[in-house]
């Protein structure tokens, strides 16, 4: 019991330490069909701040829609948004 213990306390201590760096992105991007008409494509995922700056690291697939002029848009828990692509 004492391990699985010391393992919580340090669970929490990591998840209390950088869970303000995670951030979850949302992706909107609209393309053309055969038949020329718009789908839009959406993509939702998650990531981290890498700096100061909100520069943030994620996953390719995350974000492969929101190339070429789509739009990546990321939400912190704090309530901050805002990125792109």
């Amino acid at each position: 019991m004492a391990l699985l213990r010391a393992q919580e306390e340090w669970l929490s201590a990591l998840y209390a330490e950088v869970s303000q760096s995670v951030v979850h992105i949302t992706t909107r991007a609209y393309r053309y069909n055969f038949f020329l008409e718009v789908v839009p494509l959406e993509g939702t995922g998650s990531g981290f701040l890498w700096d100061d700056q909100g520069y943030v690291v994620t996953n390719y697939h995350v974000i492969k829609n929101a190339r070429g002029g789509g739009h990546a848009g990321r939400r912190h828990e704090d309530g901050g948004r805002g990125g792109r692509c």
